[in-house]
């Protein structure tokens, strides 16, 4: 097995650029092959990516609405509520846009909080 020891000798630096222009190579040889496979499926009529209206995670918050209610009505955090589910911040924000009683929700917590900090003496 080959030793190589990359310092600051032009022998390294050729190296160095060596495996990284091969590095080069590779990823443009698989992105060519990829685009290829794909332009060869398209033309053959298959329809690419995921089908319209198949199961996603939004579909996990949409049948557990009334559970992601009762989760901010205890005050949980939307981090929590993402780890529940398994689901991304960004599919959560998207879901509460969606969805009045969510936003309904989330809007009675934040007066909760707010309340809290308005009651404090400083």
């Amino acid at each position: 097995m080959p030793f190589y020891l990359f310092d600051n000798t032009i022998n390294s630096k050729v190296l160095c650029f060596a495996f990284g222009l091969v590095a080069e190579i590779e990823r443009n040889l698989i992105s060519m092959r990829t685009k290829e496979a794909l332009a060869l499926r398209k033309a053959e009529g298959v329809v690419l990516g995921r089908k319209k209206g198949s199961y996603t995670k939004t579909n996990v918050l949409i049948e557990n609405r009334k559970i992601v209610v009762g989760m901010l009505k205890r005050d949980c955090t939307i981090a929590d509520i993402c780890k529940r589910f398994s689901v991304s911040r960004d599919t959560f924000l998207k879901f509460r846009y969606q969805h009045k009683e969510i936003e309904k929700a989330m809007e009675e917590k934040e007066k909760r909080r707010k309340g809290k900090f308005k009651n404090r003496t400083v």
